[in-house]
């Protein structure tokens, strides 16, 4: 292998195959199994669990004037107000 250079496997931003075809057969389950009006109704802790996979970890947007703004996102677990005691 040369050192600081690719030299074999994919080219750079060519999608992984496998990770193509389990997205497709996702999109087909969820149709399946009710589309939107399904996701809706589920819990909303596995809502936001899934739905925290799909948005991006970071964000950088680049505004007027040379400044550069650096979205992370973060999740913490909320307390269980049930479990708690007085």
């Amino acid at each position: 292998m040369a050192r600081g250079r690719k030299t074999g496997g994919r080219k750079a931003g060519t999608p992984n195959k496998a990770t193509a075809d389990l997205r497709a057969a996702y999109l087909e389950a969820f149709q399946l199994r009710g589309g939107v009006e399904e996701l809706a109704r589920i819990k909303p802790e596995i809502f936001y669990a899934g739905l925290s996979r799909l948005l991006p970890r970071e964000a950088k947007i680049e505004l007027e004037g040379g400044v550069t703004l650096t979205i992370t996102r973060s999740f913490v677990k909320a307390k269980d107000s049930a479990k708690e005691t007085p």
